[in-house]
């Protein structure tokens, strides 16, 4: 009996994720980029700067930006919040198309204000969520199940892990650095970097603080997604999502499992 009502029941959600479908057409199709920070930004762990506005440099985030037009986005989103920024893109945006707005450093200027006007697609939507990172939780869960040490020693090689990238990226092409970052090995490498495998290890059993850790930097992503979701017309197609590759398993990883997505990898547009 209870196997045949769990089997009544996906029928009926497998019914009502193809009436979705249906009602919007076929899967839209998005690519979340996941980026390293061109400017200065408020990550934990501090990223160094690349000179973005340099020629070379400017070169390339031309090459970029004709790599990615190949996916033809007509909706952009970035990683600056829903509240508190939309109103200055809005503006800025508008003077950008106007030619009075001088783009900055960032990743959204550098890359998404480009594509929105190769495209036509209005002024990018901003998607980020607030969030907590209870640092000093794992902190308590290390102590209390006796991991400091392996804690620090974490700590430590993941301070490595970030420098040696940021060392990378001051002599690699800006194609090839995002390339690496969107790949399998750059999602691994996102997930460590955040804590994520190190959370769920620590504390005894019963006591859930590394847990917790772990849920508010889902419960954050989880945020970053539903605002996608809710931010998409009607008509949008092909959405270009524009994160920090901190963010970008989490999200994609929901978006896959949604019916009303199909996930473009974009490794295909940065070989």
């Amino acid at each position: 009996m209870i196997h045949f009502l769990r089997h009544s029941l996906w029928a009926v959600l497998a019914m009502i994720a193809s009436t979705a479908i249906a009602q919007q057409g076929s899967r839209k199709q998005i690519l979340v980029l996941g980026t390293f920070h061109f400017a200065s930004n408020q990550d934990a762990i501090k990223h160094g700067e690349i000179d973005i506005l340099s020629s070379q440099r400017q070169a390339e985030i031309q090459e970029l930006n004709d790599k990615l037009a190949g996916f033809a986005p007509d909706r952009i989103m970035v990683e600056w919040k829903v509240v508190e920024d939309q109103a200055y893109v809005d503006s800025t945006y508008a003077q950008y198309l106007a030619d009075s707005f001088t783009l900055g450093k960032n990743e959204v200027y550098q890359i998404g204000y480009r594509q929105a006007r190769r495209f036509e697609t209005g002024p990018p939507q901003c998607i980020d969520a607030d969030g907590l990172f209870l640092f000093d939780t794992l902190n308590y869960a290390a102590a209390k199940s006796g991991s400091t040490g392996w804690f620090e020693a974490y700590m430590d090689s993941v301070v490595q892990l970030v420098v040696e990238q940021d060392s990378m990226h001051m002599h690699q092409r800006i194609t090839e650095a995002l390339r690496q970052l969107n790949s399998a090995e750059g999602t691994r490498t996102a997930m460590a970097v955040n804590s994520v495998f190190a959370a769920a290890r620590l504390g005894p059993l019963g006591d859930d603080a590394g847990a917790e850790f772990l849920g508010q930097w889902y419960l954050r992503n989880i945020r970053m997604y539903a605002n996608i979701c809710r931010s998409t017309r009607a008509t949008d197609q092909r959405v270009l999502v524009i994160v920090g590759n901190g963010h970008r398993p989490i999200i994609e990883q929901l978006l896959r499992a949604d019916p009303d997505w199909e996930v473009i990898d974009a490794e295909r547009y940065l070989r």
